[in-house]
């Protein structure tokens, strides 16, 4: 556990993303370095995804996203939910009107209450939280504005489902959240700056993926409680995904007229249509025209579009006619009708589009500003701070715990089952990723060694007798994968390297050597280094605790980045790798930066660990260019050349999912096609459908 000092833990379970912060704002990442966890539950096969393992699964019928949206609903309810549109989910109910889903798993429909995929999700969120926070931490969830009890209670039943104790779960509004993120925020400002909000009405607007909130508030410097709600208002079915849904009936109308046919939303040809308009949309807030190519999506072949920003806010005027209602309510709501407010601060993906910047500045004035210092972990953070503060309340005038009102779906025996079950499918996805990494690792080492006759000192293994072994033991892995158990793959793994050693001794003994001349190589040149800084009165990285001018430390830092790049264009990568960690050490240690002292070293800082993160590819040396691209990315977690350097990283190690996240994020954060991540993308796809044809058969019997 790397910390046990985070006691609230809040999260904001979006219709595309989870952001999980602790109570100090601290983001609680994935596995990946990423800063949010895509909301998604995938059945792929035999086995669950999560997150953003589960993306690739997206448009499978198996996949469940916007799961958020699907608890404390009715049957009735999900039927008529814009936001469903081009999902393949198979609701159903029972004679108490409790809903569930079928799914296809395992060969055979399951079915799961609603609350129970949610469990499954805060079940796979719990590991990364459990890493960070205190073992009895609160769960604190920020749920929309004035949220229903059938809502709050789906979501307890969820946390029962993930054997997250009753005691540990804390429900906030949303609204609430967003207030407690700004009070935060404000509070850290300067005399005249809080000086300026005095009295000031502020509109806190947040239009996410499928929802939009929108808070007025007020700030009193002269009191303790910070800034006060004066009005709210939500909309549940207006977000930035529902202007993609708009762009997919205008792009789909064309497609009829010009080539007669149309896309169904929930095939694939509608996914890809789907995709394409959420990526031109995501173009035009950058540009005031762009375009897109969707693939195959007609019988001739691709399909291109373009649009303008004009053009986008016609197709979409009915929404924008939407938000413009819900602004004027909540403006009317905090000033009695008359006037308007002082400030503007907006948050979420949909608050990009310039479409919606612009019609918030005609209602409220466009001689407002629209601030940022709401962030995407804001109503996280602000539940945790809300638990926080009634910690402290209650301490300080103890009062009656409320007790939720029992308006369970499910009874406790029933809950208890579903736990059980969750425990039993989590012993179940551990079986599979043991065998199936028991099965990768033999498989790699086959292909290791089919690629060693070519590497150096390969012409010192006899081939004739090399082949065949590997031939039987690719074979028997073909041929046993469906009967054989985990035990017996680890000793087919032991066996063959044993005689694979024995065979190629002459080979391994060679590559021993050879790395030992490497390692003398790089001791070589380390006490090289350090005879160059005693010449040059340097003092050796690790002992210079010298308070140096920024210039002075600049200069150093400067001096080596220089130099190993130099090195690096020379080829000579070690070298070169060492410049750039000296050019680091130094960047660590400077100090008294203004805040844009601290910018300039910053994007010093992500270059270097690109930098290294090059030569350790050139090196091949993968664990190295894992660290330095995670590095990199705590930095700047959209660096693009470290998101496409890791995804380098997971290819080469054959992890295809990460490496097509990766691949996934760089071209989505692009503003146009790289070409590089395209192929990049291609090729992982391959493999991942490769892989599947491959499991077809692996899985054919396991498990039956």
């Amino acid at each position: 556990m790397a910390s046990a000092a985070f006691t609230a833990i809040g999260l904001d379970l979006g219709a595309q993303k989870t952001m999980i912060v602790a109570d100090d704002g601290e983001i609680i990442r994935t596995s990946t370095g990423s800063i949010a966890h895509p909301t998604m539950v995938s059945f792929a096969g035999k086995k669950r995804l999560f997150g953003e393992e589960a993306l690739a699964q997206a448009s499978s019928e198996s996949t469940i996203a916007l799961v958020n949206l699907l608890v404390g609903r009715s049957y009735e309810e999900l039927q008529s939910l814009s936001t469903l549109s081009g999902r393949k989910l198979n609701f159903s109910k029972d004679d108490a009107g409790r809903v569930f889903v079928d799914i296809t798993f395992r060969d055979e429909t399951e079915r799961f209450p609603l609350s129970g995929i949610l469990g499954m999700f805060l079940s796979h969120v719990s590991g990364p939280i459990n890493d960070v926070a205190h073992p009895e931490a609160t769960y604190c969830f920020a749920l929309p504005p004035n949220y229903s009890k059938a809502l709050e209670q789906s979501y307890r039943e969820a946390c029962a489902v993930a054997g997250i104790a009753a005691s540990r779960v804390f429900i906030a509004d949303g609204a609430d959240c967003l207030v407690a993120a700004y009070a935060r925020k404000v509070a850290g400002l300067g005399g005249p700056d809080k000086t300026n909000l005095q009295g000031k009405k502020v509109l806190l607007l947040d239009m996410g993926h499928a929802q939009t909130t929108a808070v007025v508030v007020q700030y009193d410097a002269e009191t303790e409680n910070g800034p006060r709600k004066l009005a709210v208002q939500f909309d549940g079915e207006l977000g930035a995904y529902h202007f993609d849904l708009k762009l997919f009936d205008h792009f789909n109308d064309l497609c009829a007229k010009k080539h007669g046919s149309k896309a169904e939303m929930t095939s694939k040809r509608g996914n890809r249509l789907l995709s394409g308009c959420e990526r031109i949309r995501k173009l035009l807030s950058q540009l005031n025209e762009s375009s897109i190519t969707v693939e195959n999506l007609v019988d001739s072949g691709d399909v291109h579009f373009s649009l303008r920003r004009d053009e986008m806010m016609a197709i979409c005027a009915s929404l924008l006619d939407r938000l413009r209602t819900l602004l004027g309510r909540v403006v009317a709501d905090a000033t009695g009708g008359e006037g308007t407010v002082d400030a503007i601060e907006v948050v979420g993906g949909g608050m990009r589009m310039p479409v919606i910047q612009s019609l918030l500045l005609q209602i409220v004035g466009d001689d407002k500003a629209l601030g940022a210092k709401l962030d995407d972990g804001a109503l996280s953070v602000g539940a945790a701070l809300l638990f926080k503060q009634q910690q402290q309340a209650q301490a300080e005038q103890p009062t009656a715990t409320e007790t939720p009102e029992d308006i369970a779906a499910f009874s406790a025996e029933e809950l208890a089952v579903f736990r059980a079950k969750e425990l039993a499918l989590q012993e179940h996805d551990n079986n599979i990723r043991r065998f199936q990494e028991a099965y990768n690792r033999l498989e790699s080492f086959i292909l290791e060694m089919r690629n060693a006759p070519r590497q150096k000192f390969g012409n010192t293994i006899d081939t004739a007798k090399l082949n065949p072994l590997l031939d039987d033991a690719e074979g028997w892995m073909w041929d046993n994968a469906d009967t054989v158990s985990i035990e017996e793959f680890l000793a087919k793994e032991t066996s063959l390297k044993e005689e694979v050693q024995t065979l190629c001794a002459a080979y391994f003994t060679a590559q021993e050597a050879e790395r030992k001349r490497v390692e003398e190589a790089l001791q070589e040149e380390a006490a090289r280094a350090a005879a160059e800084r005693a010449a040059n009165g340097e003092e050796d990285e690790d002992h210079d605790s010298r308070k140096l001018r920024k210039a002075d430390r600049m200069r150093l830092v400067v001096k080596n980045k220089d130099e190993g790049t130099e090195l690096f264009k020379g080829g000579n990568y070690r070298p070169a790798a060492a410049r750039y960690q000296k050019a680091l050490t130094h960047a660590a240690k400077f100090f008294d930066l203004t805040p844009e002292d601290e910018n300039e070293v910053k994007a010093l800082r992500l270059a270097l660990y690109c930098n290294l993160a090059s030569c350790y590819i050139k090196l091949e040396n993968w664990e190295q260019v894992e660290r330095n691209c995670n590095d990199a990315l705590k930095v700047d977690a959209k660096c693009v050349k470290a998101l496409f350097r890791r995804g380098s990283f997971y290819e080469q190690k054959k992890d295809w999912e990460l490496a097509l996240a990766d691949y996934r994020t760089c071209a989505e954060i692009n503003d146009t096609e790289d070409k590089l991540v395209t192929k990049a993308m291609e090729r992982v796809r391959k493999e991942i459908q490769k892989l599947k044809d491959k499991e077809k058969k692996m899985w054919g019997k396991a498990f039956a």
